[in-house]
C-alpha cells in the first residue's frame, strides 16, 4: 500500500463520546477526512461521537468522496459545535448553573429566555410553595424536560439534515450504541435503523435529559453501565474491508486496563472503576491491538487522542458549551490529527506508533495520579 501513493485507504472509524469534548472528536475528523486517499467505510460511535458520525455520513452518501464534500464535512461539523451547540457566555453559564444548583428551575427559565422561548413560570411556583424533597423531584423534572427540548431541536434540525442519507450504506455505513434503560444492556443500532431519535438515544445522559422511546423500549446514553462507548463488534465484522481502523478518543485513557467487555462488568468491577463505565471505552480497540501484535491478520489500529495525554478534562468541562471553549477543542483536534497524519503517511501504511503496552502505561500512570476519577 504504502508504494501506491493513490490507493484509496478503506478505513473503519471509532469514534469515542465525551460530550463538549465531542468538539475536539469533530476537529480530528475534520483533518482525517481532507486527505484525498481516505475514504470512510465504517464508523460506530456513541453519544457525540454518534452525532459526529452521523454529518460524516449524510455528507459521503450524499455527495461521494469528492474535494468538495471533504471539506463540506469540516464545515458542517464546526457550524455545528460551535452555531448550533455553542453558547454565547451568558446562556453556557446558565446552563453550568442549572447543572450545579439547587436553584435549576430559575436557570432553565432563564436558560429557555435566552434561547427566545417563553418561560412558563407556573412550575416554579410550585416549586416556591413545595416541600424541600419535592423540590429537588421538580427541579430535575424541569430541567430535563427543557435540556430534552432543546436537544430534539439540535438533533431535528442541524444533525439529521438527509434523513436518506442517514440510512444509506451506499458509501458509509453507520453504527450506534445505546442503552436499554430497563435491562441496562447496550444495543447496536444498524445503518438502517439510524434515526434522530437512535442519535438522542445513544447521547441521552440520565442525569440531563429524558430516556429516548424505540419501539416499546426506552433507551439512554450508549457510554452507561451496560453500554462500551465505543462499539467495536461492527468493525470486527468487516475486518476483511478495511486498511485502516482509527479510534478518536475524547479524552487520554484514564483507568486501568480492563480485559473483561466493558458490558459485562458487574458490581465489583464497577466499584473499582468508581462506577464509571463511561472510561472503559477505548479498552476493546486496545484487544483488537494486541491481536494484530500477536500475528493475527488484522489491519492497522491507530488510537488517536490530544498530544498532550497529561491533561485530562473533567466532568464539568464535558458540559462546556462556551463558544470559545468548543473553539479551542475543535482546533486542538484538527491539529491533532494533522500531525498525527504527517508521522504515519498520507497512506498511514506504517506501523502504529501507539502499542497496547503504551496505551496501558499511560492508563496507569493517569490513574494512579487519581484521574480515573474522570469520565472519558
Amino acid at each position: 500500500m504504502g508504494s501506491d501513493q493513490n490507493k484509496k485507504i478503506r478505513v473503519g472509524l471509532v469514534l469515542q463520546g465525551g460530550g463538549a469534548l465531542g468538539a475536539e472528536q469533530a476537529g480530528m475528523i475534520a483533518g482525517l477526512v481532507l486527505n484525498p486517499n481516505i475514504e470512510i467505510k465504517i464508523i460506530t460511535g456513541v453519544s457525540a461521537g454518534l452525532i459526529n458520525g452521523a454529518t460524516v455520513k449524510q455528507v459521503f452518501n450524499h455527495h461521494g468522496y469528492s474535494t468538495e464534500s471533504r471539506r463540506m464535512v469540516g464545515d458542517i461539523l464546526m457550524d455545528k459545535w460551535l452555531n448550533r451547540i455553542g453558547l454565547d457566555p451568558i446562556s453556557s453559564a446558565t446552563v453550568q448553573q442549572a447543572q450545579d444548583n439547587m436553584d435549576a428551575v430559575g436557570h432553565a427559565i432563564e436558560a429557555a429566555q435566552s434561547f427566545g422561548r417563553v418561560a412558563n413560570i407556573a412550575p416554579l411556583m410550585q416549586w416556591m410553595t413545595a416541600p424541600a424533597q419535592i423540590q429537588r423531584s421538580m427541579i430535575l423534572r424541569q430541567a430535563k424536560a427543557l435540556y430534552s427540548t432543546m436537544f430534539k431541536n439540535l438533533i431535528n434540525n442541524s444533525v439529521v439534515i438527509n434523513p436518506d442519507a442517514l440510512q444509506s450504506t451506499e458509501n458509509v455505513a453507520l453504527y450506534g450504541e445505546a442503552v436499554n434503560a430497563t435491562t441496562m444492556r447496550g444495543r447496536i443500532f444498524g445503518p438502517h435503523e439510524m434515526t434522530s431519535d437512535v442519535l438522542m438515544a445513544s447521547a441521552s445522559l440520565p442525569d440531563v435529559f429524558h430516556p429516548v422511546q424505540i419501539g416499546d423500549h426506552f433507551y439512554i446514553d450508549g457510554a452507561c453501565q451496560g453500554g462500551s462507548n465505543a462499539p467495536i463488534e461492527p468493525i470486527i465484522d468487516h475486518l476483511g474491508d478495511l486498511d485502516v481502523v482509527i479510534g478518536l478518543a475524547t479524552n487520554p485513557p484514564n483507568v486501568p486496563y480492563q480485559d473483561k467487555n466493558p458490558r459485562s462488568l458487574g458490581a465489583k468491577d464497577l466499584e473499582q472503576s468508581n462506577g464509571l463505565i463511561l472510561t472503559q471505552g477505548l479498552w476493546p480497540l486496545v484487544q483488537l491491538m494486541e491481536r494484530r501484535e500477536k500475528g493475527q491478520n488484522i489491519p492497522p489500529v491507530h488510537i488517536v487522542w490530544r498530544r498532550d495525554d497529561h491533561v485530562i478534562f473533567t466532568q464539568k468541562d464535558k458540559l462546556n458549551t462556551s463558544r470559545r471553549f468548543l473553539c479551542d477543542r475543535f482546533i486542538e483536534g484538527f491539529e491533532t490529527i494533522r500531525a498525527f497524519i504527517v508521522n504515519h503517511g498520507e497512506t498511514l501504511d506504517s506501523q502504529p506508533s501507539m502499542t497496547s503496552d503504551h496505551f496501558k502505561k499511560i492508563a496507569r500512570r493517569n490513574a494512579h495520579q487519581g484521574r480515573h476519577l474522570v469520565a472519558a
